[in-house]
């Protein structure tokens, strides 16, 4: 017989919550998907302590910290094996959580028995059709309904309301990562000094994204990305800078040589908050369905996403910007945390062609083009 998991008033009688535990581990776009909850809570009444279990990036992300908060950096040394899990365990204990929160995509058997195996009596997740979690969660947590068309963001501040902090969870719901003027400024010298052309609309591209086997399948072709940046600079004047991680580099270098017109490359680059500050730089972002884009929303900069495997609705960069997905209809082939057809080779990414996405690129570059249209009428050129 299922035991039955005791609601919210019954773990926590007569009081409100004080100290809350979030669960978000994630990737960095589900970090920053997860950033408008966190900003709820910290503006919660009555909040005595936040905790975040994440991966040690989130801190980079989730600044500022502020006093009574703490990262458990899941991924850190101290937390190393089966003797950290112990230690992590015994260090969340020792913070005495009255409520864990378990935000979307957190379903892994490890998300809820954590909170379990620290006593904390209040442990509150989605309620998952699929995953591992869904096996376990039922008995573990109580596990709360979702809106299936919503985007992750709305998820995870229905999850707050839930959980009794709907007031607090009425806040803006685009996520924010908020540089300061020294980051703005770095960034900027660091374009200056790489070739930027101040004249002219600076677009990035980002064409990559996770290494997984499912990552992968989100992938653009680079071909296709060569396609798109020599037609982008002849027919806008756009000058373009490829954004690389550190597994991306060949496929950066290899790109940057494909193309008709030199472009800058930021490549190698393991610091979130240098690329975030160089992305608020540019006008619009070209990206992958990748932590990137996300990235790129949350410090204002519109992004062409492209899609195929997994659904817009749910996982885009929440901000201005745009969706290209192609016409297949097969698409999308993930949902929620079910995976795709294991032998699909992603032909949906292959069948969305470069005059598609330019179409959608060239209106957010008009403003920024006018003035070096107009420079160019006068230089009479």
């Amino acid at each position: 017989m299922k035991a039955a998991v005791p609601s919210l008033d019954e773990t926590v009688p007569g009081a409100r919550p004080r100290r809350i535990l979030v669960v978000a581990l994630g990737g960095i776009g589900d970090v920053l998907t997860a950033e408008p909850a966190v900003r709820a809570l910290r503006g919660a009444d009555g909040v005595e302590r936040l905790g975040l279990l994440a991966r040690g990036f989130a801190e980079a992300l989730l600044e500022p910290q502020r006093p009574r908060e703490r990262l458990f950096a899941y991924d850190s040394r101290p937390y190393h094996g089966a003797r950290g899990k112990v230690r992590l365990v015994r260090d969340l204990t020792r913070d005495r959580y009255d409520l864990a929160l378990c935000l979307w995509p957190s379903s892994s058997l490890k998300c809820v028995l954590i909170p379990v195996l620290a006593r904390i009596r209040a442990r509150f997740i989605h309620r998952y059709r699929s995953g591992r979690g869904r096996l376990v969660a039922p008995l573990l947590a109580c596990r709360v309904p979702y809106d299936a068309q919503a985007h992750r963001v709305e998820r995870n501040l229905s999850l707050l309301a839930s959980a009794g902090f709907g007031e607090a969870a009425a806040v803006s719901p685009r996520p924010r990562l908020v540089l300061t003027l020294g980051e703005r400024l770095a960034a900027g010298a660091r374009l200056d000094e790489m070739g930027r052309d101040a004249r002219r609309p600076l677009v990035a591209v980002h064409p990559g994204s996770t290494s997984s086997r499912e990552g992968m399948k989100k992938r653009w072709p680079p071909d296709a990305y060569v396609r798109l940046i020599d037609d982008l600079t002849a027919e806008t004047g756009a000058q373009v800078l490829i954004v690389a991680g550190p597994a991306e580099r060949d496929e950066a270098t290899a790109m940057a040589r494909a193309v008709r017109e030199p472009v800058l490359v930021l490549e190698g680059c393991v610091d979130l908050r240098v690329v975030a500050a160089v992305l608020a730089e540019a006008h619009l972002l070209v990206s992958n369905d990748s932590g990137v884009g996300h990235l790129a929303a949350a410090v204002g900069t519109p992004v062409v996403s492209l899609f195929g495997p997994t659904n817009p609705g749910e996982v885009r960069p929440f901000g201005d910007g745009a969706v290209v997905q192609s016409d297949l209809g097969c698409v999308p082939c993930t949902a929620d945390l079910r995976s795709g057809p294991t032998r699909c080779e992603a032909p949906c990414m292959e069948a969305i062609e470069p005059a598609a996405v330019l179409t959608r690129v060239k209106p957010f570059l008009a403003p920024a083009a006018e003035p070096v249209a107009a420079g160019a009428q006068r230089r009479g050129t």
